[in-house]
């Protein structure tokens, strides 16, 4: 298993393209402070977390596990309304947690 994106894109561990799983936290209304500006359209975003790729062969609970413990600990915590799991790959929700 690759310890690093095989598509290029990104360096690091995580990968928007490669990664099987992603996270998007959806945030309560007022926290724009905490959303991302999209530099192409200049709108607002939810913050979006990608799964680990040394990670991703572990089951899906598992994963949704960890990145709920990450979440957990992160800034979003108290302004979010709910977390929703999807398959990076064929962009399908796998589950949703209100917060």
């Amino acid at each position: 298993m690759s310890k690093r994106c095989k598509c290029g894109i990104s360096k690091s561990v995580f990968c928007s393209t490669c990664s099987r799983f992603k996270m998007v936290m959806n945030l309560k209304n007022g926290y724009d402070h905490l959303k991302f500006v999209n530099p192409n359209t200049g709108q607002f975003c939810n913050p979006v977390w990608f799964s680990i790729l040394t990670k991703d062969h572990h089951s899906v609970k598992s994963i949704e596990t960890a990145m709920l413990r990450r979440f957990s600990k992160s800034q979003y915590i108290g302004a979010t309304r709910n977390v929703q799991f999807y398959d990076n790959q064929n962009k399908t929700l796998i589950n949703e947690y209100p917060i």
